[in-house]
């Protein structure tokens, strides 16, 4: 039996380190979001954005500059799986780097009947994981990218 070699231009495949934010479990039929995101490196942070997602009446508001697709993408993301999990400390991420954009992203979620479930996360594009991570939040952090 032979193996194959590693490809060498995909970079070393390491554990992620655990402790990292996350989110507790959310509502399976969300109704809405409020979430408050402060974008930037480490001492470099831009003011806060706000981002208000009602699903259940059709409407999205706050400060965030592409309010109405954000919360499509974020209700999409939510639909996915849990968007405010961590990466799992048991994950193997290729060791790239994709920038030094840091969004600390907390508010809440809101199940049908109202209930706010909080989430807190932060966000960065740190390896593979992490950026697969912030990605698919799309317009939700998509301005964030390369603003910081």
């Amino acid at each position: 039996m032979e193996s194959t070699p590693p490809d060498p231009t995909a970079g070393p495949v390491l554990p992620v380190p655990s402790g990292l934010p996350g989110g507790a479990e959310l509502p399976a039929d969300p109704a809405g979001a409020d979430l408050v995101l402060v974008a930037g490196p480490p001492g470099a942070q831009q003011p806060p954005v706000t981002l208000t997602c009602d699903w259940a009446g059709g409407t999205s508001s706050g400060t965030h500059p592409q309010a109405e697709q954000a919360c499509a993408d974020l209700l999409t993301a939510i639909q996915a799986g849990n968007p405010f999990a961590p990466v799992s400390p048991d994950a193997m991420c290729t060791q790239q780097y994709g920038g030094d954009a840091v969004v600390e992203v907390t508010g809440a979620v809101l199940a049908a009947d109202g209930a706010p479930v909080d989430v807190a996360a932060t966000f960065t594009l740190t390896d593979g994981c992490q950026i697969g991570r912030f990605d698919a939040m799309g317009t939700v952090l998509a301005p964030y990218r390369g603003a910081v």
